[in-house]
């Protein structure tokens, strides 16, 4: 899940299934749903702050709302 991830860890679960959505490989799985779940360990992420490292990763919410490459350089 994003919050968790693109540090040290892996890619977010949003990416990939924003990836694979609508083709044969489709996980079926409900990005607003995973936004939720992203939020929760967001949160729970917090509590641990003192033992993160200072690379940051990215904020896959914009997978949800959708927004053009170009309105975030704007």
């Amino acid at each position: 899940i994003s919050s968790m991830s693109m540090t040290y860890g892996h890619s977010p679960t949003e990416s990939v299934v924003a990836m694979l959505k609508d083709t044969d490989r489709d996980t079926g799985l409900d990005l607003e749903l995973l936004e939720d779940i992203a939020g929760y360990f967001r949160e729970v992420r917090k509590k641990y702050a003192s033992f993160e490292g200072s690379l940051r990763g990215i904020d896959s919410r914009i997978l949800v709302a959708q927004v053009p490459g170009g309105m975030l350089t704007k």
